[in-house]
Order: C-alpha cells, then sequence, then structure tokens
C-alpha cells in the first residue's frame, strides 16, 4: 500500500459499510430502503475489501480504546476477523456505533463473581465459512452480559457467573430479598423462512404455512 493509499479508511466509511450490509441482510431493513442498497454503502464495503488488512488494524486500533471489550472479545473477533462476511457481525457494529455503551456494561460487571470464566466459556470455529456461528457465541455472550448488567441494575445482590461445566443451563446465581435465584440466560432466536408478501416484502401474516408455525411455537412455549 502507498502512502496515498495509507488513510483510504475513516470510521464514516466503515459505518456506511456496516450499514450497508445490515440492510443487504435484514428484509425488513431492505424494505426501508426500496430493495436496494445505497451505492455509497455499497462503495464503502468495497473499499473495505480492497484495503482489508487496513480495516483489520483499524478495528485493533479501536480496541485498544475499549479495553474491556476487547479483553472479553478479543480472541472471538481475532477468528472472525478471518472469516467472511465480517461487515454483517454484531460485534463490529457494537465496535464502531454502540461501543460505550458495551464497555459500560463490561465496566459494571467486572466484579461479579467468576466473570473471567466467561473468556474460556465462549469459544469459536476458525473455519473461513462458518462466520455466522462465531457471530451467535458473540451474541449469546452479549446476552449474557446485558443479563448480568441487568440483574445489578435491579439490586441483586452476589451475583456470580456459574461455569457451564459445572452446572448445564444456569449461567447465573444471585439473591434479592433474602431470596436465591439461579439464572439462565438465553438469546431470544430470530424465527427464520417466513412465507413472504410479494406487495411489501415482509412476512405475510394471512399465510396458512406462517399460521401454522405461529401455532405450532406457541404451543411448544407453552
Amino acid at each position: 500500500m502507498d502512502s496515498a493509499q495509507a488513510n483510504l479508511l475513516t470510521e464514516e466509511i466503515v459505518r456506511k459499510a456496516i450499514l450497508g450490509a445490515s440492510i443487504a441482510t435484514d428484509p425488513e431493513l431492505l424494505v426501508e430502503y426500496r430493495g436496494r442498497v445505497p451505492q455509497e454503502y455499497v462503495d464503502a464495503a468495497k473499499l473495505i475489501q480492497d484495503n482489508y488488512e487496513q480495516f483489520r488494524q483499524f478495528v485493533w486500533k479501536r480496541l485498544e480504546q475499549i479495553p474491556l471489550t476487547k479483553k472479553y472479545f478479543g480472541k472471538l473477533i481475532r477468528i472472525r476477523l478471518k472469516q467472511k462476511g465480517i461487515l454483517s457481525s454484531p460485534i463490529i457494529s457494537v465496535i464502531f456505533n454502540d461501543y460505550q455503551t458495551q464497555e459500560q456494561r463490561l465496566s459494571n460487571v467486572k466484579s461479579v463473581t467468576n466473570i473471567e470464566s466467561l473468556r474460556k466459556e465462549y469459544g469459536g470455529n476458525e473455519d473461513f465459512l462458518q462466520g455466522a456461528e462465531t457471530d451467535s457465541v458473540m451474541q449469546n455472550m452479549l446476552a449474557e452480559i446485558l443479563a448480568l448488567d441487568f440483574l445489578i441494575k435491579l439490586g441483586f445482590a452476589n451475583i456470580c457467573k456459574i461455569s457451564r461445566k459445572d452446572k448445564p443451563h444456569i449461567d447465573i446465581f444471585a439473591e434479592k430479598d433474602g431470596q436465591s435465584y439461579s439464572i439462565d440466560a438465553t438469546r431470544k432466536h430470530e424465527v427464520r423462512g417466513w412465507e413472504v408478501n410479494d406487495d411489501t416484502g415482509l412476512e405475510d401474516c394471512n399465510s396458512e404455512q406462517n399460521l401454522l408455525e405461529i401455532r405450532r411455537l406457541i404451543i411448544q412455549a407453552l
């Protein structure tokens, strides 16, 4: 890379590329943009693709400014940067769009007993095509951090991160008002494969197949 290319990437370009990836992978968002990703977002993604090593360094430079995010997610981010579809990864959006919120949550939970086990518990698959799996692992970890932060704000005491190796299906132990709680932090999973209304591009509420799937999910939950 010559000196003229040395500083091609900026935070604005990266954010445009991330938004473009979100539009391309989110049917509802795509409808809002009339079925196409704006060209400036496509161009931003192409610029990152053509200067990927600079982008990788750009990510690590950002992580230096948010040390707790780097500490807990660094290993998974290193894996994700080697995999396909990085711009649609939720952790990249966190790093560039929601870093202050996430860093504050990690600051709030860093005194939780056994919190260090988070880094050991969540591992990723390094296969180039398994980016979605790494993203899912990071989303599960983000959800558990959110749950811990929520419990702290609600005034729970003696909060402890439980290793799944020791107690499967129990992630957190906490106490409040003389009661003890064992908590399983589970991330909501979006249902994929709905039949779509051709006129709106959104899920079809009148589709018999969709109604049967909704019925099945409600019965399963009950």
